[in-house]
């Protein structure tokens, strides 16, 4: 990875090696990643899933890494350019065409976007990364607080025969500053009956949102799981444990 290191996002992992809050999370994704899959990393940052998930298709899929802020689409491009499956698309996730303002923050993983007609980048849609690079296996959507408008334009994706994992986050706090939806809003997005909600607890165990989480503490990523894919779940949490 092309590491930066007056941001703070890269003393992290040239420290830890990983960041350490997401352990979790990278074992959940070199898991149930596999060759051959298209992959949309949605709020890329400089790369890090990005370049885990590259591994874990061992070169031979398709990485989409979507990223609308300056200094982290540096870092993430120069990343990408040694990893031909990376495609970058410069520009922020939405529930529709059109433009947004940048919020960067002096901490880059805190960065938000304001959508307006005056904005300065760019906005797609998940249904628009699908028509351009192919049907999504896997989505991992992370963009502080627009994870709702980025599951309402990925309508047609969701509804697809072979509906995509989706891997998102929620934050209330980031949810406000969008309008304070809930995450049963957010969950409501996705086809109805078509999905299986978990939530990631810290000790990488999935756990269903509507049962207690067990041992771990929980995260605040979750995965919704096709009905036809739950198989992949219960196989993550055997690895786990065994």
């Amino acid at each position: 990875m092309c590491l930066d290191l007056r941001e703070s996002v890269c003393t992290i992992l040239l420290k830890y090696g990983c960041y350490p809050h997401q352990v979790a999370e990278d074992r959940l994704l070199s898991t149930i990643v596999k060759p051959n899959m298209v992959v949309f990393d949605i709020g890329a940052n400089i790369g890090w899933y990005s370049c885990l998930m590259h591994r874990a298709t061992k070169g031979r899929g398709v990485i989409v890494a979507v990223e609308p802020m300056p200094r982290a689409l540096r870092l993430l491009r120069r990343t990408a350019d040694s990893r031909p499956p990376i495609q970058v698309v410069p520009g922020a996730i939405g529930e529709a065409t059109g433009y947004a303002q940048l919020c960067e923050a002096k901490l880059l993983d805190l960065s938000q976007v304001r959508y307006s007609r005056a904005g300065q980048v760019e906005v797609v849609t998940i249904d628009d990364l699908a028509a351009r690079f192919g049907h999504p296996d896997l989505i991992k959507i992370d963009v502080e607080g627009a994870e709702l408008m980025a599951l309402r334009g990925a309508v047609g994706t969701l509804s697809h025969s072979s509906p995509p994992l989706i891997l998102f986050e929620y934050i209330p706090t980031n949810a406000a500053a969008f309008g304070g939806y809930t995450l049963t809003q957010l969950v409501e997005t996705l086809k109805p009956g078509a999905y299986s909600v978990f939530r990631l607890t810290d000790d990488a165990r999935l756990h269903r949102i509507d049962e207690p989480n067990g041992v771990g503490r929980p995260t605040n990523d979750y995965l919704a799981v096709p009905t036809s894919r739950l198989c992949e779940v219960r196989a993550f949490n055997a690895a786990e444990v065994s």
